[in-house]
């Protein structure tokens, strides 16, 4: 099969959108939906991540498919989607949401060279999660805006980011930095590959999310705050809180049922319900998905052990 010429290679931290509406850029200066068509492919498909979709796109434009399929999040149901191994149901940004940086698009413009900035500017996979609220390159919080129709302008960004590169980093110098979590850090290091704690790692990523951010926030904030509520600089707060006793592993997640508890413990009350209380916002996290055994083991030991159980 002849292959699409140039080449435009894959970016290992781009989604596979991104990738396909930067090739529309280059090979018809023109919307990807318009792009898929003539190559005969889906657009709806790709845009869901479809597996045979994504790979025939690969074969058409020359490129080893792994690195792309390995960002590829796919739609598993009308709620649940992967992303390789990882099942995701409440841990990604709704698809009509657009994240952002302004330094990295900044920087992608700078690479464009006098081509069509819509050839370089590339969305970034970690931008799709929501704990993911700040840059991990540069620091700098993450711009919201709404995704446009996928059929109209050039680029994944097409008519949501205007700025120009100068605007973008005014845009930069003017904000407020935000060191983002260590929660974070370690979700960007596990996409890329890298290693973190034992504990965390041997579980899927989806629970460790939830419970590190659910932990986090009843630990700062008190049983009945819900973290999703929160604005993202105290959202960081929570995860660095729920984090620091996540990487301990079972030993840290003993010790933060204990503070937990000891919170609602008062001289006139050894009641279990009362002592129930304690546990009430992390019950439905370790519940679900039920992947979330080891957690669920050591939340009933913790619960095992208050008086009057």
């Amino acid at each position: 099969m002849a292959h699409l010429f140039p080449l435009l290679p894959f970016c290992t931290d781009e989604t596979h959108w991104s990738w396909a509406a930067r090739m529309a850029a280059l090979h018809i200066r023109g919307p990807i939906g318009i792009f898929l068509r003539d190559l005969g492919l889906d657009p709806y498909l790709l845009s869901i991540g479809d597996v045979g979709e994504v790979t025939r796109l690969c074969v058409i434009a020359g490129q080893d498919p792994k690195p792309v399929l390995r960002n590829t999040v796919t739609q598993h149901s009308s709620r649940s989607w992967r992303l390789g191994k990882e099942a995701l149901t409440d841990c990604l940004c709704p698809q009509q949401e657009l994240r952002f940086c302004p330094a990295c698009l900044a920087e992608d413009d700078a690479m464009a060279d006098g081509q069509d900035i819509a050839i370089h500017r590339r969305e970034r996979l970690i931008w799709r999660l929501k704990p993911i609220n700040s840059c991990p390159k540069h620091r700098l919080p993450l711009i919201r805006r709404e995704r446009s129709d996928s059929a109209v302008g050039k680029g994944v960004f097409a008519d949501c980011v205007p700025e120009t590169a100068t605007m973008l980093l005014d845009i930069a110098d003017h904000a407020e930095p935000c060191l983002g979590s260590s929660l974070q850090t370690y979700i960007a290091d596990r996409l890329a590959g890298r290693p973190g704690p034992a504990w965390p790692d041997s579980l899927p990523l989806e629970p460790v999310i939830r419970i590190t951010a659910q932990l986090g926030a009843a630990l700062k904030g008190g049983p009945y705050v819900v973290f999703d509520d929160l604005p993202d600089t105290e959202q960081d707060v929570a995860s660095a809180c729920g984090w620091s006793y996540i990487a301990k592993g079972e030993a840290g997640i003993r010790h933060a049922l204990q503070v937990l508890q000891a919170g609602f413990e008062t001289n006139d009350s050894t009641c279990i319900i009362k002592h129930w209380r304690a546990f009430v916002p992390l019950d439905d996290v370790l519940w679900h998905p039920p992947l979330c055994r080891p957690l669920r083991r050591i939340f009933d030991e913790r619960f095992a052990s208050i008086p009057g159980n």
